[in-house]
């Protein structure tokens, strides 16, 4: 161990895409300035602005001594951020929302070397690669000329780096883990913890490893399958680093995800997943069926609505083959667009279904979840009420 322990500082700049309420792009500066992403001569940048162009935006929270800060910060960003567009319109993350390259770039102020950074590509980088969205993350990598260099490495690869001229290092593979809020608490802390051990405590990883088991080519692809028993290796190691159990609550819902093959949601609005928009109380109506695992859904206290709507929830049998059943066009349009992109398990996740009984009809927009998401997954079918609330699709 190190005599002298350096303090670390971590930072970061995500990045985010706005969109209207059916998912169409937005330029982002339409509502923020557009000047220069990077300090110079000593001047204070905003907290929110356009990341050097018109496309996208980034937050900047103040560099902190612990990642949890750092959440924090990132948190008051985004409130500010909501008080500077309208209710319609929404913002996103991950690696490709709205065709737009999106990236989770995190700072250091430390030297950057090559065990460092091969740490945070493993310990990192394949943990996220198992929850990300495997088109988008590697549209990202392979079709992003905007930030490629005249060296010609690609944006996002494995140990992609800048060396900002103030100092320290920019660690620039990851997508805008901004999407997720528990994971967002969970990529800032492991990256700290591994830090503190390479730089505190001299971690070192074996360059041959890396070599043997970090497949660029299957890195690029998205190879889940390829990385999978890798990603949960890694978290044997990282429990024995010294700060691990200090953050080991925040850490834990990452491995969970990829235990449960989850993937986060790129479509998610990054105001709704971190609370951080101005909302109202509007009545609305949701009617169940008889149903015992409905109870947690249908008794959810819903933040805010679609002043009136009447929700059919009620569930499916055992005879369906898929997942949810959408009432009407309407509502599985605005699902499509500005809910959900993942499949949920092995069966179709969507079916539009005309005719589904008189109760749907007489509410007009109905939901169905079989009894599968309602026993496992409750939390996930509110989420989704909830969006439809928030998104009225009688607007649509």
């Amino acid at each position: 161990m190190a005599k002298d322990k350096v303090k670390i500082t971590i930072g970061a700049d995500p990045e985010f895409t706005f969109c209207t309420g059916l998912g169409d792009k937005v330029l982002a500066n339409k509502f923020l300035p557009q000047e220069n992403a990077h300090n110079t001569g000593g001047e204070q940048n905003p907290k929110v602005g356009c990341d050097g162009h018109s496309e996208t935006g980034e937050f900047r929270p103040s560099p902190q001594a612990c990642p949890l800060s750092l959440v924090k910060e990132l948190e008051d960003n985004i409130k500010t951020a909501a008080r500077m567009c309208t209710p319609e319109y929404r913002i996103q993350g991950g690696y490709c929302p709205n065709n737009e390259y999106t990236g989770g770039h995190i700072h250091f102020n430390l030297k950057s070397t090559h065990n460092l950074t091969r740490c945070l590509d493993l310990f990192v980088a394949v943990p996220l690669l198992m929850i990300s969205n495997p088109k988008s993350m590697s549209d990202r990598i392979k079709m992003s000329p905007r930030m490629r260099g005249s060296n010609g490495n690609m944006y996002g690869r494995l140990s992609d780096v800048r060396k900002p001229a103030h100092g320290g290092f920019e660690y620039r593979t990851l997508g805008s883990w901004l999407c997720s809020k528990p994971i967002t608490a969970a990529a800032l802390a492991l990256s700290y913890v591994i830090a503190d051990a390479v730089t505190n405590y001299n971690y070192k990883l074996d360059a041959k490893i890396y070599e043997r088991y970090m497949d660029f080519e299957k890195y690029v692809s998205c190879d889940k399958t390829y990385y999978k028993d890798i990603a949960l290796s890694t978290f044997a190691v990282i429990k024995d680093f010294p700060l691990y159990k200090k953050y080991e609550k925040t850490i834990l819902p990452l491995y969970q995800m990829i235990c449960k093959n989850q993937v986060w949601n790129e479509k998610r609005d990054i105001f709704l997943e971190w609370g951080t928009r101005p909302v109202k109380d509007y009545k609305n109506k949701i009617i169940s069926s008889k149903d015992k695992f409905l109870k947690p859904i249908t008794n959810h206290k819903y933040k805010t609505g679609s002043a009136g709507i009447n929700l059919y929830v009620y569930g499916i049998n055992d005879g369906h083959s898929t997942d949810i059943l959408i009432t009407t066009s309407t509502l599985l349009k605005l699902f499509n667009k500005t809910i959900r992109d993942v499949t949920i398990s092995n069966r179709s996740p969507i079916v539009n279904v005309s005719q589904i009984g008189e109760k749907v009809k007489e509410y007009r927009y109905g939901i169905g979840f079989s009894l599968e998401m309602r026993k496992k997954h409750p939390d996930l079918c509110a989420e989704i009420v909830q969006d439809i609330l928030r998104y009225n699709p009688s607007v649509f």
